[in-house]
């Protein structure tokens, strides 16, 4: 996948369609490179569940790659709550 077709994906999720299939945003986002690893991976959920359009993506991911056999992924979705709540806290207090 070239950088315009990756954009053109990524700008789909944005908006908000939600036929984008995993595989084509996962790989927009290059997550399926041998080379990610969990802390790579979890910053891009996080920055994917802060766009309205992504965010409903980015959960079932995290709960998919949570359930992942290899284990390599466990934790992942519990660390993606984590991390948004956290988010939310700040978010909260800038406003006030």
């Amino acid at each position: 996948m070239n950088r315009r077709e990756a954009n053109m994906v990524l700008d789909m999720v944005k908006d908000g369609c939600r036929d984008v299939p995993y595989f084509m945003i996962d790989r927009a986002l290059g997550l399926t490179g041998d080379l990610m690893t969990y802390q790579k991976t979890l910053e891009h959920l996080i920055w994917m569940a802060s766009l309205k359009g992504a965010k409903q993506y980015a959960w079932e991911r995290a709960k998919k790659l949570d359930s992942d056999p290899s284990g390599m992924w466990a934790g992942i979705a519990n660390d993606l709550t984590k991390a948004m709540n956290e988010k939310s806290g700040e978010d909260r207090q800038k406003s006030n």
